[in-house]
């Protein structure tokens, strides 16, 4: 067997990076994770900018898997038109979030970090309900919507519970 070794390096300094060697470590392994996420085998040196950038990442994760629960998303419908006849024969549900301290958020902008912290799937099955309901509502109000699309994320597709959550 021949295996392929490749070698992600971080580099901090001292005394502009950190003074202690516990900060030189962590600041060298932000650096090195950077590395890792833009091009294998290479390296990559530490900077402010890139702890700032950290520390986004962070509050937004921090703050995105506590969404659902603080009940801070919304979906809005864009509608879908039969160009023949004008008439709008279905919807797609887009999600947005507003949350306290970050703002709006654009999905663009928080979907890519809950498909990495695994937040999509419930996320995802909140969706899937209320896009339900929406679709409820317009029925029992007899808009003549007949359905709504939802996006469903890869890590939505493990297990059974995407066919339970679609069936409830």
């Amino acid at each position: 067997e021949e295996f392929s070794i490749t070698a992600s390096i971080g580099i901090a300094r001292a005394p502009l990076d950190g003074r202690l060697p516990q900060q030189l470590i962590q600041n060298a392994d932000l650096a090195m994770y950077e590395s890792k996420r833009r091009a294998r085998n290479g390296w990559q040196a530490f900077s402010a900018e890139m702890a700032e950038q950290q520390l986004a990442r962070l509050q937004l994760e921090t703050h995105l898997h506590r969404a659902v629960e603080n009940e801070e998303f919304r979906l809005v419908y864009q509608p879908q038109v039969d160009l023949g006849s004008g008439r709008i024969i279905g919807a797609e549900a887009l999600i947005r979030w507003n949350n306290d301290a970050l703002g709006e958020m654009q999905p663009g902008n928080f979907i890519a970090h809950a498909e990495t912290t695994g937040d999509i799937v419930a996320i995802g099955a909140w969706v899937l309900h209320e896009a339900c309901a929406q679709l409820r509502r317009w029925r029992d109000r007899r808009v003549p919507i007949d359905r709504i699309a939802v996006n469903v994320s890869y890590r939505q597709f493990g297990g059974d519970a995407l066919v339970r959550h679609v069936r409830r």
